[in-house]
């Protein structure tokens, strides 16, 4: 078999198809792999530093992607158990008006309960990225929480009264 095809007396090369092998498919995650090889350890490394008082704000760099993490690594513990009991304080006021009684008007249980399911998301989600931190959610979430805690006050008012 000739690589060359003869017209009139002149050479002309042929083009051969060779297929080209199919490459490895790579298993490998870049976020994943950023996550865990670089940013979390940098966070755990900042806590590290500085465990009771953390190393202050934004000196992680831009993103953690774990805001847990972040908040270690910045605030420390202090910050941190700090972040937890207004979570622990919201979940005692909520749990003061659950389970809904019949005098909670609709509107008011769709929005407690609406809002007491989206907390356990919330917090998984804040494992992958830097949610709290997030202006365009953290404007919304914190409104929505003071919309639902000024609705549960109401509630425990009008129950005690």
């Amino acid at each position: 078999m000739s690589v060359y095809a003869q017209e009139e007396n002149v050479l002309i090369p042929k083009k051969l198809f060779v297929p080209s092998p199919t490459p490895i498919p790579v298993f490998e995650d870049r976020s994943t792999n950023i996550r865990l090889n670089v940013e979390w350890p940098r966070a755990i490394r900042a806590f590290l530093k500085n465990p009771f008082l953390g190393t202050g704000y934004s000196s992680i760099t831009l993103a953690t992607d774990n805001d847990y993490l972040r908040m270690l690594g910045e605030v420390g513990m202090l910050g941190f158990v700090a972040f937890v009991l207004i979570f622990v304080r919201i979940t005692q006021v909520l749990i003061k008006v659950f389970p809904f009684t019949k005098d909670i008007k609709e509107t008011d249980a769709v929005l407690l309960a609406g809002f007491v399911g989206a907390l356990p998301g919330i917090f998984l989600n804040a494992v992958f990225i830097d949610i709290f931190e997030a202006s365009k959610f953290a404007i919304l979430f914190w409104l929505m929480l003071g919309l639902v805690l000024g609705v549960a006050h109401n509630k425990e008012y009008e129950q005690n009264n």
